[in-house]
């Protein structure tokens, strides 16, 4: 269902709150006063927001963006919010009768490595759905620090633990009874009705550690602005507009704590976590429910307040926002609410950080396409539709995007490549900055000053586009007792980007 954004304006006046969707584009209040709002609350919660290593913060009050920081346009690892994902396909295809929940991991011919026990199969889907399977093995993509009782300590059903085995053989179900690709069944039914402006599904992959289990997981890469959409959908109830594409049973179902998780008001159902009213944890009902993962990635429906609210954290540079930080934000957003509005508020589009990239020649992009050595893992280089993509096995799928003589930026990871393209029937070697900065560092606690300078000096040459290859070289110029040399590459750096964190710290060190 498309949208055209002049047709969402002039429905939005008058639409009730289960009638107003996004179109192509995102609308936001003109002045969040004028409904209900106040400016002066939320300048705070955008101060203590900025306080935190989000990458971007957006909150929906029935379907129109109240606030919108950060790079919402920018696909983000999800990681374990890729559950609440699968959560909802499976409602369609047990709503749709292809999925049985009662059946068993035996009727379904499901098996591992190593081998389950007769009493792990008689783990049903309803069990893996609410992660109380019973089957407590290791599994691909295990979130850290997430330990389980030894195998057969309890019988399937009777006891919650967060368990990637559940999530990760759900995935491998849902493929095998429907025949479909995860990715291109969520494309097809959710991302497309939906009109979801980012997602493809290439963005997704099927991430294998063999070593532990036959089971992959399934990483997903989306943006702000398109997880908003998602949670939207259920807050609607599986409507969107004049179309129901899930069914109410299943959202109330999939979203109704069935387990206690340890953690006071905090409970899990279907691969969605629900949360009591923070103000009195031992109450009953679900003030919240939340896809979430690590680094703090969130969905977050509040069914009493007509509210939708994401955070999206870079995981590619390590950041993280803790649960704490996110619940006390979600508050401070709820308390900004004066609840006095003026008449129907202004609405406008929302604006992003869209940034168009530079495209390569049919010439260009043909002579790249072949199989490549990295510093990690082996490596291909495909054409679609014109892009280069680069497809790592454990990484999934990226664009290359050109930015200098065979240096190309690494889409949503935003990261510098060099590569040195095959010859005939031969490989090719590609060189990631990441790479080149680990090995230096590497060098440096090793007391390779000598080595590590050789290391440095090459990145900024194969780099020189690059604020933090800069950094990198002049934190060893600190280090050796040349500040003067220093200075002199923190201020390139941050010729090439005046916000450039890193260069502004060490900046401070060097008294600049």
């Amino acid at each position: 269902m498309k949208r055209h954004l002049i047709l969402s304006a002039l429905l939005a006046s008058t639409a009730t709150a289960q009638e107003r969707v996004p179109g192509d584009d995102w609308l936001r209040y003109d002045d969040p006063a004028d409904a209900g709002w106040s400016n002066e609350r939320l300048a705070e919660a955008e101060e203590l927001w900025e306080s935190f290593d989000s990458s971007a913060w957006m909150v929906v009050e029935n379907g129109v963006v109240v606030v919108a920081w950060g790079d919402v346009s920018r696909r983000y690892m999800c990681h374990s919010v890729r559950k609440s994902f699968l959560s909802g396909l499976y409602g369609l295809h047990v709503d749709g009768g292809t999925i049985d929940t009662e059946q068993t991991l035996a009727d379904l011919e499901i098996d591992d490595e190593p081998k389950l026990t007769v009493v792990e199969k008689q783990a049903r889907i309803e069990d893996l759905l609410r992660s109380r399977s019973g089957v407590y093995k290791l599994a691909a993509y295990e979130p850290p620090q997430n330990p389980k009782p030894p195998r057969g300590t309890y019988e399937p059903g009777t006891y919650w633990c967060y368990n990637n085995f559940d999530f990760n053989t759900l995935g491998t179900i849902f493929q095998q009874e429907t025949g479909r690709s995860i990715f291109e069944e969520f494309d097809a039914r959710f991302a497309g009705p939906l009109d979801m402006q980012d997602y493809r599904a290439r963005d997704g992959y099927l991430h294998y550690e063999l070593d532990k289990s036959i089971h992959p997981a399934y990483p997903f890469r989306m943006s702000a602005r398109d997880c908003a959409r998602y949670g939207l959908l259920f807050l609607y109830e599986g409507t969107w507009g004049d179309e129901r594409i899930l069914s109410e049973e299943w959202v109330t179902r999939s979203t109704q704590p069935y387990s206690e998780t340890g953690d006071p008001g905090r409970g899990y159902s279907y691969m969605w976590w629900t949360f009591a009213d923070p103000a009195n944890p031992e109450s009953d009902g679900v003030w919240m429910y939340a896809a979430q993962g690590v680094g703090g990635q969130t969905i977050a429906v509040l069914p009493g307040e007509d509210l939708v609210i994401v955070n999206r954290t870079d995981t590619y540079v390590g950041n993280n926002v803790n649960l704490g930080r996110r619940l006390r934000l979600t508050q401070m957003i709820v308390a900004a609410r004066t609840g006095e509005r003026a008449g129907d508020p202004g609405l406008v589009p929302l604006e992003t950080q869209d940034t168009p990239l530079a495209r390569l020649d049919e010439a260009g992009v043909a002579r790249l396409v072949g199989d490549y050595v990295t510093d990690v893992e082996p490596a291909k280089i495909r054409a679609k539709d014109g892009v280069p993509l680069l497809v790592l096995p454990t990484a999934g799928t990226y664009g290359l995007w050109p930015v200098g003589d065979d240096v190309f930026l690494i889409e949503d990871i935003e990261q510098y490549l060099f590569v040195e393209t095959p010859a005939k029937g031969g490989q090719g070697t590609i060189v990631s900055e990441v790479g080149l900065m680990d090995a230096c560092r590497e060098l440096l606690g090793e007391g390779d000053v000598d080595g590590a300078l050789e290391i440095a000096e090459r990145t900024l040459e194969l780099f020189p586009m690059s604020p933090m290859s800069h950094v990198l070289l002049a934190q060893i110029f600190r280090e050796t007792g040349d500040p003067a040399v220093a200075r002199e590459l923190v201020e390139a750096a941050l010729e090439l980007d005046a916000e450039h964190q890193p260069a502004r710290d060490l900046g401070r060190h060097l008294g600049r």
